[in-house]
């Protein structure tokens, strides 16, 4: 019951969060956005994390599991993200985010060999046709239908995020840790992008 109460939770904060980006982007642009939130993320996780380094169980592999997690989901799938929310708005790119957990379930059948459920094969169908329905969507809309690859592919990204996620949490014991590392490596690639790409937009 907790697990499916954290999960209906998640849900919850992820719509929230495309929301605020929504509002934020309104006054801003997609690498500001990034750069700030996850300056407030890292910082908020090196408090939580500052009582638990003690008791975390670190290994090489599980560090660079997350990472690994830090560079595909939270600095690029989150950047996907913003930029997704820009082209085609808060509500259409909730919905294509809610295919990440069938993407998730893909990406563990492959790597981490878990079994093929008629449910997984349902899911895969009702979540092509929800795209396609977005797809032809209301002709007023104004977006295209190619920036449909933008919710897409962060619904991917944090697909393999979740399984990255696992693999590190089996080699560690802190989701709250691990998650910090994430978050940190995260921000030392959009700094770096910043720095090196010669696009700097705060």
């Amino acid at each position: 019951m907790i697990a499916e109460i954290l999960a209906i939770l998640s849900a919850a904060f992820t719509a929230m969060n495309t929301i605020s980006i929504r509002k934020g982007l309104r006054n801003s642009n997609p690498i500001s956005g990034l750069f700030v939130s996850t300056i407030v993320m890292t910082a908020c996780l090196w408090v939580l994390a500052s009582a638990n380094l003690l008791v975390t169980r670190f290994s090489l592999f599980g560090i660079l599991a997350f990472v690994m997690d830090g560079i595909l989901g939270t600095a690029l799938a989150r950047s996907l993200m913003f930029v997704a929310v820009e082209k085609v708005g808060a509500s259409v790119t909730t919905s294509v985010l809610a295919s990440r957990s069938l993407f998730g379930a893909i990406f563990a059948i492959i790597l981490l060999h878990e079994e093929l459920t008629a449910l997984l094969l349902l899911g895969t169908i009702l979540v092509v046709t929800g795209i396609v329905v977005l797809s032809e969507g209301d002709h007023k809309q104004d977006w295209k239908r190619r920036d449909l690859i933008f919710p897409l592919g962060t619904s991917l990204l944090f697909g393999l995020q979740n399984v990255v996620v696992k693999i590190g949490l089996n080699e560690m014991n802190s989701p709250i840790t691990g998650s910090t590392i994430s978050a940190t490596t995260a921000l030392l690639v959009i700094t770096a992008y910043l720095t090196f790409a010669g696009k700097k937009k705060i």
